[in-house]
């Protein structure tokens, strides 16, 4: 009966077993602990391999959304995106402001050199002409707003994050201002006249 019982290579040394040994009689391997605790190491290498996979996957819809979304939105739309928060929250809308307009582009240039951040600000107000010796000019309040996004409601839901700029974005005595955006970059100018 010995001889008859189906013979497989032993995992750890190769000779002819029984199937159903639970022990190696040439390397006297234990194979019925090495077996489940090898079944318990490819389960655990199968589901890490797939959440490595998935992980993989993600980032790679991740960089196709970025990389698809369209961040063309203009300075209107942006500047639409504003109001439409300030109304939800019970501020008057911004009404366009022409002369807070010209040369927006500069600033938005400015803007978009690494690390500006809001700096200059007050310099280019100053050279436009909304600000004399320190003080708004034709103006009670001045602010400025800028972020990046792929979409206006991607900057508005930054400014609400940050206390101080959701005070700017909120501010119920503003109540004109003028936007630009370009590039998912977008900027915009709010005063109370």
């Amino acid at each position: 009966m010995y001889m008859k019982e189906k013979r497989i290579p032993c995992p750890f040394c190769s000779e002819p077993i029984i199937q159903n040994a639970n022990k190696c009689p040439f390397c006297q391997t234990d194979l019925k602990n090495k077996t489940k605790k090898s079944a318990i190491g490819k389960a655990i290498l199968i589901i890490l391999g797939s959440l490595g996979l998935i992980f993989i996957a993600c980032v790679i819809y991740v960089i196709y959304i970025m990389n698809n979304v369209d961040n063309k939105f203009t300075g209107q739309e942006l500047f639409d995106a504003v109001n439409e928060h300030r109304k939800s929250v019970g501020a008057q809308e911004l009404q366009l402001d022409e002369n807070l307009c010209d040369n927006l582009v500069e600033r938005w240039l400015a803007i978009r050199e690494p690390g500006n951040g809001h700096k200059g600000f007050e310099e280019w107000a100053e050279t436009e002409g909304l600000v004399e010796g320190g003080l708004a000019k034709n103006y009670k309040l001045l602010g400025e707003l800028y972020a990046n996004g792929t979409q206006t409601y991607w900057l508005i839901d930054f400014w609400v994050g940050s206390p101080g700029h959701r005070t700017t974005l909120e501010n119920p005595k503003l109540n004109v201002g003028c936007a630009y955006a370009s590039d998912g970059t977008g900027v915009v100018i709010v005063a109370e006249k």
